[in-house]
């Protein structure tokens, strides 16, 4: 099997991967070039990205508003949690003597 592997990414053979994917990549870009200098109309791209800047804030604005609340809910449930916590050591500990 290790012969294979190594029949297969000889040096000649990497060689030619590279060449063959540099031909591609230049071709690729001489075609782009080309049509680059056509002239694209960017407005309906212009404005669906006008409307979804303008959405982004009220998102943030609801984030943030939301991000309080959810704290307070965080904090309440761990010290409900330690104290159960506590809670049940000590009746734990209390059953030790039974």
């Amino acid at each position: 099997m290790i012969s294979k592997f190594k029949e297969k990414f000889s040096r000649k053979n990497i060689k030619s991967v590279a060449l063959k994917s540099a031909t591609a990549i230049s071709g690729g870009m001489a075609v782009l070039s080309a049509n680059a200098s056509a002239a694209i109309n960017t407005t309906a791209i212009t404005e669906a990205i006008s409307a979804v800047t303008g959405i982004l804030p009220a998102m943030g604005d609801m984030v943030s508003a939301a991000i309080g609340p959810m704290m307070t809910i965080g904090i309440c449930m761990f010290c409900l949690r330690f104290f159960d916590d506590i809670l049940g050591a000590i009746s734990t500990g209390l059953r030790f003597g039974r």
